[in-house]
């Protein structure tokens, strides 16, 4: 009986995988499409490749501004003027190194960044800064965007202490009177 069931388990484990592979090759033909078709567009309308670069990067960055400012809102975050243990940075991260070329956008909470070295240098930069960082061995070139405070922890009072039993008299009900 084990036996069967795990022949049926394996079997629809290899139909999903099954789907799965055919769906990932439609999206791989759809991408080459894509890549073919712009390819196309920019030979024809003879585009400059790097006033192209500029402008994708400028809309990235646009769309990202967008969301972090309605994270701010919903979150309470307030501007700051230089990054400390309880900020909040928007970074820039610029990798040109050939296994890991792009630039990455992040908002990180300084206090919970893994990286003891890459928080300590982020320690007292401004908007604007930039610096160099090893991160597992690759280099990165940050750049601090803006600096939010996340807003104070609202502080729990103390229970008052209740008394668990009535006392005596508390849980009799007065006669009610139709006058």
């Amino acid at each position: 009986m084990a036996t069967r069931i795990s022949q049926m388990l394996l079997q629809q484990v290899g139909n999903s995988s099954n789907q799965m592979g055919r769906d990932l090759s439609e999206l791989a033909t759809r991408q080459r499409d894509v890549q073919y078709r712009q390819l196309a567009l920019q030979d024809l309308l003879g585009v400059d490749l790097d006033a192209l670069d500029k402008k994708a990067e400028e809309l990235q960055i646009k769309d990202f501004s967008e969301a972090s400012a309605k994270e701010d809102l919903e979150k309470n975050y307030t501007e700051a003027s230089v990054v400390a243990e309880d900020s909040v940075v928007i970074i820039t991260t610029k990798v040109e190194e050939d296994s890991a070329k792009g630039i990455l956008r992040s908002k990180l909470v300084v206090g919970e960044i893994a990286f003891p070295q890459l928080k300590e240098d982020l320690m007292g930069k401004k908007a604007g800064d930039s610096l160099e960082a090893d991160i597992n061995g690759t280099n990165h070139e940050i750049t601090v965007l803006a600096i939010r405070t996340k807003p104070p922890e609202p502080e729990i009072e103390a229970p008052t202490e209740v008394s668990a039993l009535p006392t005596e008299g508390q849980n009799e009900q007065q006669p009610e009177t139709n006058g």
